[in-house]
């Protein structure tokens, strides 16, 4: 048995291609649309196709011809010409059966079966062995009907297929409900910025397609706007999240940027407990930018190095990665945090590229350490931006800066409302899945 599966465009091509791979015998036993690669693969779905070829069905023909040509036989002629052999014919049937060896014995054989299944019948000498002479009518005509109701079943599943690629294309709430999940935003969310999106977008000149994006655009950006009501207006900035989210990164690009392309007073503290070499990180971009930086072990000792740099426009302090499953260590990091107590923005750190279960595990864990806004990094690293919109939604927290890349200080910017709305869409082109 052979299996072979094929991934095209359209049904056609599948047929085609099953033909000349495996022959006009093979059957086609499921057929499913994938999605294809990349973002583009969100819009333009592909059709997956099995095909099974049965090779033992193809015995029969070769008995067939060995029976054609055995001795004495001519090829093409019934094989009463054959010598030494003649089919024992049975007395009750009409003279047309009988005027034609190969057809009448045949038909004998199929009428015959359960008498032959139960080693009744004697053969006289010189009459070829029931075993070798396969009843050739039967087997005609069940692959006669085999292959009818296969080109039936195929011509359906094509009809089929049609149909559900014209309601998909035509559907323009399921169209855009699949666009919207496929980039990570929620169901329930995606449900709510479609309400009536269809009606407005249609009414609207131009697209319907077009207005949809420009539509949601405008929706996402009154979804989030509830979130960025107040700016911060604090000085003192903290850092905290898991390992390896680029925590100390993206607070030396907040301090360049502060220093030098603002003139701002900066200091830099960092909170050295168990990692070592991030203190020695923090003082090479210190010395980069020629501002002051403070190691505190405890936290009377982050409380005194506040105090020393309360002439700074900005104090930035750096926190160890902390897993969000050890809960003795992010009660350690509130200990710290709780030393500050002038106004502060404590900023949630977590990467882009993380699953959503993942992120609201995160976030839940790191809620005592009472963060008031997140940053997300390696935005560069993902197609998908959807999460952003389902964690501000179901928190009311603000994302206030993301990062694009390691560039200091150029890959971070600061976020609002309509620019976050305007960057998850960034991509999206709803009109190339069109047929």
């Amino acid at each position: 048995m052979k299996i072979k599966r094929y991934v095209v465009d359209e049904m056609q091509q599948a047929v085609k291609k099953i033909k000349e791979d495996l022959g006009p015998d093979a059957i086609i036993v499921s057929s499913q649309k994938v999605r294809g690669k990349g973002i583009m693969g969100l819009f333009k779905k592909k059709i997956e196709v099995t095909a099974v070829l049965d090779e033992a069905k193809n015995e029969v023909k070769v008995e067939a011809k060995e029976i054609k040509e055995l001795p004495g036989a001519v090829q093409g002629q019934p094989l009463k010409a054959a010598a030494g052999w003649t089919p024992a014919l049975n007395p009750a049937r009409t003279v047309d059966d009988q005027a034609d060896p190969v057809v009448s014995g045949a038909a004998e054989l199929v009428r015959s079966k359960k008498v032959m299944n139960k080693k009744t019948v004697k053969y006289t000498p010189g009459h070829l062995p029931p075993t070798e002479f396969k009843p050739l009518l039967e087997d005609a005509v069940m692959k006669s009907i085999e292959q009818q109701e296969k080109e039936r079943l195929l011509a359906m599943l094509e009809k089929q297929l049609e149909k559900m690629d014209k309601v998909k294309d035509k559907d323009f709430y399921r169209r855009w409900l699949r666009i919207l999940t496929g980039i990570d935003v929620d169901q329930g969310i995606a449900k709510k910025l479609l309400d009536g999106l269809e009606e407005a977008a249609k009414s609207a000149a131009g697209n319907p397609d077009d207005m949809a994006k420009v539509a949601l655009v405008n929706r996402v950006t009154d979804l989030l706007k509830p979130a960025y009501k107040e700016k911060s207006s604090a000085k003192f900035l903290a850092f905290v999240g898991p390992p390896g989210v680029g925590k100390t990164t993206t607070l030396a690009k907040l301090a360049t940027r502060f220093k030098l392309l603002k003139g701002k007073k900066v200091a830099l503290i960092t909170v050295y407990t168990y990692r070592y070499g991030t203190a020695d990180q923090l003082k090479i971009y210190g010395d980069a930018i020629d501002v002051p930086v403070e190691v505190v072990m405890t936290p009377a000792e982050l409380r005194q190095a506040v105090e020393r740099h309360a002439d700074k426009d900005y104090v930035l302090i750096d926190t160890v990665g902390r897993s969000s499953k050890n809960t003795g260590q992010v009660l350690e990091l509130k200990g710290f945090l709780e030393a500050v107590s002038e106004p502060k923005e404590i900023y949630l750190v977590m990467a882009a590229n993380t699953k959503d279960r993942d992120l609201f595990r995160t976030i839940k864990d790191f809620k005592i350490a009472h963060y008031t806004g997140y940053i997300f990094t390696k935005v560069d690293e993902t197609e998908t931006l959807g999460s952003m919109l389902n964690v501000i939604f179901k928190t009311g927290i603000p994302v206030r800066y993301y990062t694009d890349g390691q560039t200091i200080p150029d890959d971070i910017e600061e976020v609002q409302a309509r620019k976050l709305a305007q960057l998850m869409f960034r991509g999206v082109e709803p009109n190339e899945g069109d047929n």
